[in-house]
């Protein structure tokens, strides 16, 4: 069963070019702790990534501007 997570979010993106960027993040629940194995996935898109085990992760964008689904 997913469930769609909403909690905090600290994201961090470092800009490759001008075409293309990675974001790095960490997923966190309501109460602040990490959230692993936690699907992020571009909206649209068939890019996606997991968590680690302490919520962290990085995804390459195709754009400056995207939608993160993530679920958990």
């Amino acid at each position: 069963m997913r469930h769609y997570f909403t909690g905090v979010f600290f994201l961090f993106a470092t800009f490759v070019s001008l075409a293309q960027s990675m974001l790095i993040g960490t997923v966190s629940d309501k109460e602040g702790n990490p959230v692993p194995g936690a699907t992020i996935s571009i909206k649209g898109s068939a890019t996606s990534t997991l968590s680690d085990d302490n919520g962290r992760f990085q995804i390459q964008l195709e754009s400056g501007y995207e939608t993160l689904v993530i679920t958990a």
